[in-house]
């Protein structure tokens, strides 16, 4: 859907840039980098989704965070890796209740961090504040 603005932010990213691709199977989200860098997690762990974006003046950057008591950390997705309108569609078809305008609730207002949480387990994930010291990518 929006492949013409990733292309454009990859004209304006670093030179040693890496580019990560989200992908999955029926038991872990992964994002993986040509280089094989990156991470898995399985869905199970998932314990808490998170969305923010941060405005970029020109642009709005749309981020998933997903949260894991297992290891108490959170998974960073953003917007412009390759597979992300297809885990926006899966996310829906996984999580009952998951939010299916939540991008849209996210990027309707300009200038606005937008930070909401779109599923969460029963008990909320210790550790995992949104520090970004804490996420992984």
């Amino acid at each position: 859907m929006w492949s013409w603005m990733n292309t454009i932010r990859g004209f304006f990213a670093p030179p040693n840039a890496k580019l990560y691709r989200v992908s999955w199977d029926e038991l872990e989200l992964r994002l993986r980098s040509d280089d094989g860098d990156g991470w898995s997690q399985p869905w199970g762990d998932i314990d808490r989704i998170v969305t923010f974006k941060e405005d970029q003046l020109v642009t709005d950057h749309v981020y998933l965070e997903f949260h894991s008591r297992a290891d108490d950390l959170c998974y960073l997705v953003e917007e412009s890796d390759p597979g992300f309108d297809d885990l926006r569609e899966e996310l829906c078809r996984r999580y009952e209740g998951f939010p299916e305008d939540w991008y849209f609730q996210t990027t309707r207002e300009p200038f606005a961090y937008s930070y909401r949480v779109l599923y969460e387990k029963s008990a909320p994930a210790a550790g995992a504040s949104g520090d970004p010291a804490q996420r992984i990518r």
